[in-house]
Parts: C-alpha cells; structure tokens; sequence
C-alpha cells in the first residue's frame, strides 16, 4: 500500500469534529490549525500509515495541520528500532510547540538502552523548552531506574526554564514517588528545584492514587522545607 496526500486529507474530513476541536483549541496552545480528531483515532491512523510501503516519506511531506504533526509524533514510535529513529526524533522534536505533541508520543517511545538513555540526557539539557520537557518526560517514561545520582545530575543540569518544563519536572517527581520512595525522597534532597517546580509536585503527589496518605504528608513536608 501507498500513503498518499489524498489519504490524508480524507482522514482529516472523516475524522474532524467541530466540538472537539473547540473544547482541544482551550488547552492546546499549538501554532498549526487544529481540526479536532481525537487521539485514539489519530494514534489508530498512525499504525495505519506505519504499514505502507512508504511510511518514511511522510515525514517530509510539508505540514498541513497539527494532527498531522501528532500522526508523526506517534509514528516515530513504530520506528524505534530503525537505523533512521534518531534522525526521525530529532526532526520531530524541533515541530514541538504544545505538550500534547510531546507526552503522548514520547510515552509511546519503549526503549531503555544507552543510546537513547544519552538522547534523552541532552534532551533534558537543552536551552529549548519543548526539547527539555521531551526529554524529562522520556526520562520519566523509560530511564526512571536509572542510578538516583545520574537522575540528579540530569535535574540539576536543567537549563531551560518555563511552565511546561517544570510541570514535567513535577510529574517526574510525582512518579519515582510513587514507584521508589526512597529514591524520590534522595532527588528531593539532593537537586535544586525552583519553587514552581515544588509547589506542581506537591499537588500532583496530593492527587496520585498510587502514593498513600502517610506519603503524601511526608513528601509535601519534604518539598516545602528541602
């Protein structure tokens, strides 16, 4: 089979939903239009395309809308074994201008070795937001049992500086909590977080279901006095 532009644009006239894209359009703050597809349909379509013959080309077709960014965000993680990943990564990552077209494809992205653990490394370094948020939330995803001083070097190393980025920082927090608490309480303790990024933990560590109360009390008491 053969992924055509056609095929595209009869995806997004079947798919499109006037409410959807309206209600998306409020928490998405994304550059390209929006037609509002939802994400099971667009992850589905991704598979779908992943299948063709010539699935690589479509990621240097010119970009129409941003479900078509998000169909090559999940795309790529069809991809994660192929010679050509990391050049596919880099490139999508430089179109990131919301978090929905990181997390989602990020956590889609199952790999744990070095290789992609040092991607992911200078990813969470970089001066750019959105590269850094990729990064954390990959770290989050994949590399979370990592050696605690190596997590820490990383955090601590973090140049670049916005919401997003300390809402992931946050939420990565929120899941060694959860999985290590022994870990999480080391990181605490040992790497330099803004006040943003505690005040975003707290809650987020509040509102786990996975972290029990006993937990919760220490960790917020840990975050605030640390």
């Amino acid at each position: 089979m053969i992924y055509e532009r056609h095929n595209l644009e009869e995806f997004i006239k079947t798919h499109s939903e006037q409410k959807y894209k309206e209600f998306s359009k409020k928490i998405i703050l994304t550059k390209y239009p929006m037609n509002g597809i939802r994400m099971p349909i667009v992850k589905k379509h991704a598979k779908y395309i992943f299948s063709c013959e010539n699935a690589k080309e479509f990621f240097d077709w010119d970009i129409l809308c941003y479900e078509q960014v998000l169909l090559q965000g999940y795309l790529i993680g069809y991809f994660k074994n192929d010679e050509k990943f990391e050049n596919l990564l880099i490139r999508y990552v430089k179109k990131i201008d919301d978090w929905s077209l990181c997390d989602g494809p990020c956590c889609a992205i199952k790999r744990k070795d070095d290789e992609y653990f040092e991607l992911t490394r200078q990813y969470s370094i970089s001066d750019d937001m959105w590269q850094a948020r990729w990064g954390i939330v990959s770290l989050m995803t994949n590399f979370w049992d990592k050696p605690k001083e190596a997590l820490c070097d990383i955090l601590n190393n973090i140049s670049a500086t916005g919401y997003y980025l300390d809402m992931a920082v946050a939420w990565f927090l929120q899941v060694i909590a959860a999985k290590d608490s022994q870990k999480a309480e080391y990181i605490i303790k040992n790497t330099s977080l803004n006040g943003q990024t505690r005040k975003m933990a707290i809650g987020k560590i509040r509102d786990s279901f996975r972290i029990d109360k006993e937990n919760k009390k220490y960790f917020k008491e840990l975050l605030q006095n640390s």
